[in-house]
């Protein structure tokens, strides 16, 4: 049976929503009356009381633009230069796992959209397409986001399969080493296993467009490590879930980061730092790792970038460090550039100054 009807109408629904949304905020209310429950929070959510999560949007309004008057503004660019790659806008496109939760396509619908705006689309270990399929997809720039598991070997295939495909960094999550407590999948039922009530079941009810979805293309799975488990069950998520918590290794030391970046080759973030101290100490470590070359800062012989976390999250990530940490960590950014410092430090952008005394 063809379902191409569902398909016209999925996308007629979603250009008409997508024309009425004006800010971020617009965006997330339309992620909401798409998707059920579970799902929306499970992309919206994030660790324990969420505090953090609030912290980290809030920030923003710490800060304002003093924008420059009587200046020559007839030609604006916002392109940025970030790990060697030129890109067309200072913004790019972080790892999320599981994206077929939220829409079919997932992953590839994404990458193809980052490659089509000429930004970096990072790839997850825990997406449900593997590192060649949306290798096919993109013809942009890409980054492969890792742990360090207890299987070494799968980590070297990894890193094996990006290089074959010609993915341009390396980005390693430090800040996982113990399952996140999600308070809003455990009311939404959103856990390994799932544990939905009759109220959830209904909400998909109320999402036919979503639901449809699910019900007439492939179940997915754990695309990159699905081929680790063999037995009958091992494309069931649960059960990949289970094998993927198992590998997290909590004997992870620095000197691990320093062995897979230099067995990678090529620019490497650290994903996670969260305290000034662990980024100088990115930094040093960062000047020991041989054969490497900074892509990030032309004056800076140090080749790693660090990315600080916006929430407790499993996979969201924001690229911001405040002026105050750059400033007690001694580094050769200037504070007035504290919006995305570390990653763009080329960027150009009007002053910005801290608004709280």
């Amino acid at each position: 049976m063809s379902w191409s009807w569902l398909e016209k109408i999925d996308k007629a629904f979603a250009n008409w929503q997508l024309k009425r949304c004006h800010n971020i905020n617009d965006l997330r209310k339309a992620a909401r009356i798409r998707m059920p429950s579970p799902m929306f929070h499970y992309m919206d959510g994030a660790a324990e009381d969420e505090v953090n999560l609030r912290r980290s949007c809030s920030s923003f309004d710490d800060y304002e633009l003093l924008p420059r008057t009587l200046r020559d503004i007839s030609q604006i660019d916002p392109s940025t230069t970030l790990l060697g790659e030129r890109i067309d806008i200072p913004v790019f496109c972080a790892p999320t796992g599981m994206s077929r939760l939220f829409h079919h396509d997932g992953e590839l619908a994404v990458s193809r959209a980052a490659a089509r705006a000429n930004t970096i689309y990072s790839l997850s270990t825990m997406s449900t397409y593997n590192i060649e399929d949306v290798a096919r997809v993109c013809a942009g720039a890409k980054w492969f986001q890792i742990y360090v598991f207890k299987d070494r070997e799968l980590v070297s295939e990894f890193i094996d399969r990006c290089k074959r495909e010609k993915y341009h960094a390396m980005c390693l999550t430090v800040d996982l080493a113990l399952t996140c407590n999600r308070e809003r999948d455990l009311r939404t039922g959103m856990t390994i296993p799932p544990k939905f009530s009759l109220a959830t079941w209904f909400d998909f009810a109320l999402h036919p467009l979503w639901s449809l979805n699910a019900l007439t293309t492939p179940p997915f799975s754990l695309a990159n490590v699905v081929h680790r488990v063999s037995d009958a069950s091992g494309e069931d998520v649960t059960t990949l879930m289970d094998y993927v918590s198992g590998q997290f290794d909590r004997t992870v030391t620095w000197e691990d980061a320093a062995k897979m970046a230099e067995e990678w080759g090529g620019p490497f973030v650290v994903k996670g730092i969260l305290t000034v101290d662990d980024a100088v100490r990115a930094v040093d470590a960062s000047s020991t790792t041989p054969r490497r070359r900074s892509t990030c800062c032309p004056k800076s012989p140090r080749p790693w970038v660090t990315v600080s976390r916006s929430s407790s999250t499993a996979e969201s990530a924001a690229v911001r460090m405040s002026s105050r940490h750059l400033r007690s960590a001694r580094t050769p950014y200037r504070s007035a550039e504290a919006t995305c410092s570390v990653l763009a430090p080329a960027a150009k952008p009007a002053s910005i100054v801290h608004s709280r005394s």
